[in-house]
């Protein structure tokens, strides 16, 4: 006998809206709550508030929802200074005041870190900077509609593709804010607008760059609309093309030796595609703290795991004896040595490895080392963590962009006689949910 299927009947959403006490934030700045046995998240809501909210997916083990209703406010709560706020997907925290920001994002790496035995840490005062225009790159999103034939510039919204259009940004360098404001108009007057995919700002060095990413060659009419917009708003514009080629528009085109940012009496010079850190003050209070909590001496031999371009290698070098820094980027690791050399450094090496690769860790001599820096990407570095039982190391420093990866790596370096000596946050990216923490392991 055929048996028929019958779909199951979706199971209705309780919009009825009921009150919760805020207890804390999680990852992604959501308020967190219980209610009847069940975890709450509540996009928009404090610690310590009292609100009505809606259910938005009631889930079999966590339901989401949505704020209704302010029944008593944080009083660390502030009115949000951007206009677009409410939409944007780029912030998440303006409704809370910075310091505050900082207390929840400890408090958040504390209890993840208590999860796992770790107690009673010696946290250190956070490393904090200007709150607003500190963002020395960012990259904007743009949609062609065709019906329209209109093309939108602007930050994702939250929770969707669509886009916000703005024409100014309280997080991007004060030098493009003329330029938000007049970029759609521009754009729009280009024959090939269709073809535009995402329009980078670029500020780590002394000149505001703007790079445009597009799927076809634009004609020589486009260029020189472009070439204009980029004149008389006084940037250094550049088309980088379906095949990854630079077109430099500028008026004005800069020499690759100006491409540079100084830190620690060096010029670290990079390429307009090379990953470098968006926030320059909080770059160099990093790596200032760095070199402090390694007490980096002539007597060292330093290991630096995702070095990138040298970021905390360069430095170093002029401290230490001897510094290796291993990077799975070839081009990285090319701009590295670029860099060393620019700088007169002698004592800094450079190799590209795979670190995920357990054939590339069992060629590194630990024995040579007695100090080492991780500063892996956001998925952590545990397969080189598992292998700290035979490290030389007396001090390992652990600079983390996700808080669930130090846990896990903080327990297994742990578990082969290391301590955390100090810890401290480090407000890289100040009313967004992104938390970037420094960690001092001793042995």
């Amino acid at each position: 006998m055929v048996q028929l299927f019958k779909s199951a009947k979706p199971k209705k959403t309780n919009n009825k809206p009921y009150q919760v006490k805020i207890e804390s934030l999680d990852n992604q700045a959501r308020g967190v709550a219980r209610h009847k046995g069940k975890v709450v998240f509540v996009e928009g809501a404090l610690p310590n508030e009292t609100v009505l909210v809606q259910n938005i997916a009631d889930k079999k083990q966590f339901t989401e929802a949505k704020l209704h209703k302010i029944i008593q406010a944080s009083n660390d709560r502030v009115q949000a200074e951007c206009k677009w706020y409410a939409q944007c997907g780029g912030c998440q925290l303006q409704h809370l005041n910075t310091n505050a920001q900082i207390d929840e994002k400890q408090k958040f790496v504390a209890g993840l870190l208590g999860k796992v035995g770790l107690h009673a840490l010696n946290w250190q005062p956070a490393l904090q900077g200007q709150a607003t225009y500190y963002r020395n790159r960012s990259r904007l999103a743009t949609w062609y509609e065709g019906k329209q034939d209109y093309l939108h510039v602007g930050f994702r919204q939250r929770k969707s593709k669509k886009i916000v259009e703005i024409d100014s940004c309280l997080i991007m360098p004060q030098a493009f804010q003329g330029v938000l404001s007049e970029l759609p108009q521009a754009l729009n007057k280009l024959q090939g607008k269709k073809h535009l995919g995402h329009i980078e700002f670029n500020h780590v060095g002394e000149t505001p760059i703007m790079l445009i990413k597009t799927n076809e060659q634009l004609s020589i009419h486009d260029q020189q609309i472009l070439t204009n917009f980029a004149a008389s708003n006084k940037v250094n514009l550049y088309i980088l093309d379906a095949a990854d080629e630079l077109i430099d528009l500028s008026v004005h085109q800069l020499k690759s030796s100006e491409l540079y940012y100084p830190l620690e009496a060096l010029k670290i010079h990079y390429n307009l595609t090379d990953f470098v850190q968006v926030n320059h003050q909080m770059n160099q209070a990093m790596v200032q703290q760095a070199i402090d909590w390694l007490a980096a001496s002539k007597e060292d031999t330093i290991l630096d795991m995702f070095c990138g371009s040298g970021n905390f290698a360069l430095p170093l070098a002029k401290m230490a004896q001897y510094v290796l820094g291993i990077e799975g980027s070839d081009e990285a690791v090319q701009q590295a040595k670029r860099n060393a050399q620019l700088n007169n450094l002698t004592n800094v090496e450079f190799q590209q490895m795979d670190l995920a690769k357990t054939d590339s860790l069992q060629q590194i001599d630990w024995l040579k080392y007695n100090k080492m820096i991780l500063d892996p990407s956001r998925e952590g570095a545990f397969g080189i963590c598992q292998s700290s039982a035979n490290w030389h190391a007396s001090k390992v420093l652990y600079v983390a962009c996700d808080a669930n990866s130090l846990m896990r790596d903080s327990a297994e370096l742990v578990s082969h006689g290391y301590h955390i000596e100090k810890i401290g946050l480090i407000d890289m990216f100040p009313h967004t949910a992104h938390v970037e923490t420094m960690a001092l392991f001793s042995k």
